[in-house]
């Protein structure tokens, strides 16, 4: 099949895993927070924060197993490919040891270092040391899900995904409603999450072939040196980004309150999404890159300039929805008006405008081998955000960590990340900014009128009038998106494509 062909299958997969998740997660939310409290709510949020961090003993492997799977599969090299998973299996056991005894010492600590309510005391250590046994095993089901996304097949990957979150949310409806603690969603998450991880060894290792691996054997140090002289820059990168992604629970329970986590949480929540969102579809360009890369393919540069176009014709109409639409629909989905929740999304929405549209560029350059730069801008990006969070934390409350977490992240990435990428592909620029961004952003101007019209004129009360201007405002931007956004040559392509897939 190829390369493009692929990306276009396996975006759409991971697409569709990603909407089942996104709104069985958004409608879970509310129902959530309602059933156990604001509180409680808080605690479970900063108990996957913490023990989030752990999963920087992921060491950064799987982005190594994807390129060398990709590349190995496509040369046809199979031992290679098993002495791979041999070398991840070796250093992810040792890992996940290390995670256990660092649950056991977290629950020991955690009511003595953040501000846990009386009544969540007990809990907290319990849920700590759940949560801590859940991404013990889920390190070692990372190399399986690596082989699997390394020879492309996202559907399978997904299609575990889609299951494990119905699963989840089934028990979730079933159990809360008798028994509405904290004690009920660890349960449902721990329990799921273990059978997803089970289900993708299995597959994995039918469809890679890869079977018989002796556990605690030393790999050839040939793999191991291929391996870690990739892997030891997405490690670095790793610290730094589950340092990122969980600071603003950890800043805000330390600093303020576990409700506190909650305002944030709920207004972040959305912004999140978007980028999740556009993180899903893009990470498809890693092993296909590596691919082309081994083929010596000269379309890598088409590959950017189209992913970065679709990444800005996704990403502008959902964060004008969220700056303009925002505080309504907060009323309308939690049922209840946060302090601060919306403008919290404001921020985070501004800072997403200039740096989603080059969320393409980190998967290319994983699959070039040349994330060094990933590396120096997330060192950079984290000293300056959270120094800027805890100085801004301590006037503003949780307006100050979301002014201190998006905007260097913004300037950074929306900036130096296809300055750079140009120069190592050798595309124009110029060319990237004209063709991308400005078609992109006209694009956009049907929907941002829309949207100001039901704004001031069509309240966003009810569920049906949000779908009516949902799907009013979808109409537009497709059809302005497929007259202004898209080129003569790239609206050709479409139609072939689809007519090919008929055809077929």
């Amino acid at each position: 099949m190829p390369v493009f062909k692929k990306i276009i299958r396996n975006a759409f997969a991971n697409g569709v895993g990603f909407a089942v998740e996104a709104i069985t997660a958004f409608c879970m939310l509310p129902y959530i927070i309602h059933r156990i409290g604001e509180s409680a709510y808080g605690i479970w949020a900063l108990t996957i924060s913490l023990t989030g961090y752990m999963g920087i003993l992921n060491l950064g492997l799987r982005p190594a197993i994807n390129k060398y799977v990709a590349q190995y599969h496509v040369l046809g090299q199979q031992q290679k490919m098993r002495d791979l998973v041999q070398a991840s299996l070796f250093c992810y056991l040792i890992c996940g040891a290390i995670v256990l005894l660092l649950s056991l010492v977290m629950a020991v600590y955690v009511n003595i270092l953040f501000n846990i309510p009386l009544d969540y005391k007990a809990a907290a250590p319990i849920l700590i040391l759940l949560v801590g046994m859940q991404v013990a095993a889920g390190l070692v089901a990372v190399i399986y899900g690596g082989v699997i996304s390394g020879l492309q097949r996202y559907d399978i990957n997904n299609g575990i995904e889609i299951f494990v979150m119905l699963s989840r949310t089934s028990i979730i409806l079933i159990f809360l409603g008798k028994y509405p603690n904290i004690y009920t969603i660890a349960a449902a998450h721990f329990s799921t999450t273990i059978i997803g991880y089970i289900a993708t060894m299995i597959i994995a290792r039918n469809i890679s072939g890869i079977k018989g691996i002796t556990l605690f054997k030393l790999p050839p140090k040939e793999i191991l040196y291929t391996i870690f002289s990739f892997s030891i820059i997405s490690f670095v990168i790793g610290i730094v980004g589950r340092i990122m992604t969980y600071i603003d629970s950890v800043i805000i329970a330390s600093f303020l309150t576990t409700t506190a986590v909650t305002y944030y949480t709920v207004g972040s929540r959305l912004v999140k999404y978007s980028k999740d969102l556009l993180e899903v579809l893009m990470n498809v360009l890693a092993p296909a890159t590596s691919e082309m890369d081994a083929q010596h393919d000269g379309n890598i540069g088409n590959l950017y300039f189209y992913s970065a176009k679709i990444c800005s014709l996704i990403s502008y109409p959902i964060l004008s929805f969220l700056i303009i639409m925002g505080d309504q629909f907060l009323l309308l989905w939690i049922g209840t008006i946060y302090p601060d929740s919306y403008l919290v999304m404001l921020l985070l929405s501004i800072g997403g405008i200039i740096l989603f549209p080059q969320l393409s560029a980190i998967p290319i350059l994983y699959g070039l081998a040349r994330h060094k730069i990933i590396m120096w801008l997330s060192i950079i990006e984290g000293f300056v955000s959270v120094t800027l969070s805890l100085l801004l934390c301590k006037y503003y409350g949780v307006i100050g960590v979301a002014i201190g977490l998006a905007f260097p992240k913004a300037l950074l990435g929306g900036v130096a990340y296809p300055i750079y990428l140009s120069r190592v592909i050798h595309v124009s620029l110029s060319d990237l900014f004209i063709k991308c961004y400005i078609r992109s952003i006209a694009a956009s101007f049907p929907i941002l009128i829309a949207l100001l019209f039901f704004k001031y004129y069509m309240k966003m009360n009810t569920w049906p009038v949000f779908l009516c201007q949902f799907v009013i405002c979808s109409t537009i931007h497709v059809f302005s998106s497929w007259i202004i956004g898209l080129t003569t040559d790239e609206r050709k392509k479409i139609i072939d494509i689809i007519y090919s897939s008929q055809k077929r």
